[in-house]
C-alpha cells in the first residue's frame, strides 16, 4: 500500500539570485530550467525497435525578475557592445523550515538567449523574463 504524503513534509518556499561578474545583480521571482538529451537514432540488426544514443546535452531555461531599474539591461548591453559574450551564474534555493529540508542548485555557466523587456500593463508591477542557456555539466547541487 502506498504511503500517504503528509502536508508538512511537502517542501515549499524558494529564493533565487542572479550573479553577474561576481556581484549579485538581482533577486529572482521565478525560474524554470531543463536539460535535454540530444539523441541520434539507431537501429539494431534483427530488431524493429528504434533506439537513441545520447550525443550531447542542452541546458535552457527562463527566469523572471522584478523591474526595479535598468541595471540588467545595461550590464548586458555594455558587454555585448564590447563584443563579449555575457555569462553569469544563477543560485536557486528551496528552503522550508517546517520540513527541515533544503536544496540549492548553482547553474555556474549561463548565457542570455533573449530578454523580454518591452511592454507593460497599466497599474501592474513590471517583470522582466530572461531566456537563458547553460552548461548542463557545470551544475552544483546540494541537498540538506
Amino acid at each position: 500500500m502506498a504511503k500517504e504524503i503528509e502536508a508538512l513534509k511537502v517542501v515549499r518556499g524558494a529564493k533565487g539570485k542572479l550573479f553577474f561578474n561576481g556581484k549579485e545583480l538581482a533577486e529572482i521571482n521565478s525560474v524554470n530550467y531543463n536539460i535535454t538529451a540530444n539523441r541520434e537514432d539507431m537501429m539494431l540488426a534483427g530488431k524493429l525497435t528504434q533506439y537513441g544514443r545520447v550525443t550531447s546535452l542542452k541546458g535552457e531555461g527562463t527566469f523572471v525578475v522584478k523591474k526595479t531599474n535598468s541595471m540588467i539591461e545595461k550590464e548586458l548591453m555594455m558587454s555585448l557592445a564590447a563584443e563579449k559574450d555575457v555569462h553569469f551564474s544563477l543560485m536557486i534555493g528551496l528552503d522550508d523550515k517546517d520540513t527541515k529540508g533544503s536544496e540549492y542548485v548553482g547553474l555556474n555557466d549561463c548565457w542570455v538567449n533573449n530578454i523580454n523587456n518591452l511592454g507593460f500593463e497599466l497599474g501592474q508591477l513590471l517583470n522582466r523574463e530572461v531566456g537563458f542557456g547553460f552548461d548542463p555539466e557545470d551544475i552544483d547541487l546540494d541537498e540538506m
